[in-house]
């Protein structure tokens, strides 16, 4: 079948114009024809991908563990560490070249010498004087009494039985004198001299 020729055809303009409009307004409804089903299936295709990509990032949430503590205390530590150390403290200076001294060090102070305990005190006399009287000549006696025991001292005597300067007593108990004021003794031991007082001892 041959092509018609629009051109050879006795039409006149307006109806050709009308023509072209005609198969413009039929190109169009046909194409529209054609987009209306695709939109449809895309729009009906849409909601089922919505749904499976919900549901899959769902699951790729759940698969997730939730972060724990210990990485969450990382987290903290480890912007906690982030931050700048304070800076360390200056070193001590050390003098290397310390200065020295030369000369011999002083003598050490002389002990101080303690003053001298006092002589060891003797004991107290033992006696007692028991009599005492003068004969016709002026000479004296006496009679002491020590450990229960009488001892007959005499002055200036040549009578036996008084004792007088130079004799002990009780060991340790020397006479030095006797005289009308009292009886000296010295205590052997320690070599302290000690009067007895008519009267008193001492």
């Amino acid at each position: 079948m041959k092509g018609v020729d629009v051109r050879s055809m006795n039409i006149s303009r307006p109806v050709q114009g009308l023509l072209v409009v005609a198969a413009g307004l039929a190109a169009f409804a046909y194409w529209k024809g054609h987009e209306a089903p695709t939109s449809m299936s895309h729009e009906r295709n849409a909601p089922s991908i919505t749904a499976s990509a919900t549901r899959a990032v769902s699951r790729s949430e759940a698969a997730v563990p939730p972060a724990s503590d210990a990485a969450r205390a990382a987290s903290s530590g480890g912007t906690a560490s982030a931050m700048p150390a304070p800076p360390a403290p200056a070193p001590a200076m050390v003098d290397v070249f310390p200065s020295q001294n030369w000369l011999p060090p002083p003598p050490p102070p002389p002990p101080v010498s303690a003053a001298p305990p006092p002589p060891p005190e003797p004991p107290p006399l033992p006696f007692v004087v028991r009599s005492l009287w003068l004969d016709q000549h002026g000479a004296l006696y006496v009679v002491l009494n020590a450990a229960s025991k009488d001892f007959m001292l005499c002055a200036q005597c040549d009578r036996k039985g008084f004792l007088r300067a130079g004799d002990v007593l009780l060991n340790v108990y020397r006479i030095e004198s006797v005289s009308d004021q009292g009886v000296r003794f010295l205590y052997l031991p320690l070599k302290r001299k000690q009067q007895l007082t008519f009267g008193g001892g001492r």
